[in-house]
Formats: structure tokens, C-alpha cells, sequence
């Protein structure tokens, strides 16, 4: 299923302490599904934080919403959403 627009809704960046300097940073990344919205019969508009912790140091989330449009999918996917709160591997791998 093609992604068809990305908006970026809102960036957030924190520092969490300063410290001293590390010899090592430990960086971990999450992309987490928000919500799953059905804007007509071949569009679908995914929102999605992904964020990155920085260990000691701080941390970085991005939002944004991604639009995807097919002609056949879009229903199957929404409802799998609604269901089980996961989308087809189709969708989530795009």
C-alpha cells in the first residue's frame, strides 16, 4: 500500500540532566502507531510518534500523520485497526 503525504505535526526535544561526558550513549528508537483514521473509501491517514532516547542525555519525538491510498485495502486495514489495534504487515511495512 503506497504512502500518498507525511505531515509532520510536532517535534519535541528535551534534555534530560546535564552530566558528565559519557564515554558510551546508549540510543534506542520506538515507532509507535496513534491512530488510524479512514478519510474516504481509498484514503487512510495513519498517525504515528517515533522517538529516540539518548540514554542520560535526552530524548527527540516526532509526530506525524502519514496518508495511504489503494484502491482495495483501505477498509480491511481500518477495521483490523479498530479490531486489534494493529494494521496488515502490508501497511505497517510501507
Amino acid at each position: 500500500m503506497p504512502a500518498k503525504g507525511f505531515q509532520l505535526i510536532a517535534i519535541e526535544a528535551k534534555r534530560h540532566r546535564k552530566s558528565a561526558p559519557q564515554k558510551q550513549v546508549r540510543i534506542d528508537h520506538n515507532t509507535t502507531v496513534l491512530s488510524v483514521k479512514r478519510k474516504s473509501s481509498k484514503e487512510m491517514l495513519v498517525g504515528m510518534r517515533y522517538t529516540v532516547s539518548y540514554g542520560l542525555l535526552g530524548i527527540v519525538q516526532l509526530d506525524c500523520e502519514i496518508g495511504y491510498g489503494e484502491d482495495s485495502g483501505i477498509d480491511k486495514a481500518a477495521k483490523k485497526w479498530e479490531r486489534e489495534h494493529k494494521l496488515p504487515d502490508k501497511v505497517a511495512e510501507a
